[in-house]
């Protein structure tokens, strides 16, 4: 088996991901100001809704041994 070529695709393969992602990133238009950075009045203390909720944070990486 050549592994040498399949890292060399794999390789090349992360190289042009990368590549249109950065080309895909530059075309964008620069987002409206508050919008990335939200202004002081967007984030009013009290101005917000309440909700029941429940996270669980399990590990189960030993589970199977």
């Amino acid at each position: 088996m050549n592994y040498y070529g399949l890292e060399r695709t794999y390789w090349e393969a992360q190289i042009q991901r990368v590549e249109q992602l950065r080309q895909k990133i530059s075309t964008r238009a620069v987002a409206p100001a508050g919008r990335v950075i939200p202004d002081d009045a967007d984030l009013a203390i009290g101005s917000g809704r309440r909700l029941h909720a429940t996270v669980l944070f399990t590990d189960i990486s030993a589970f199977f041994q």
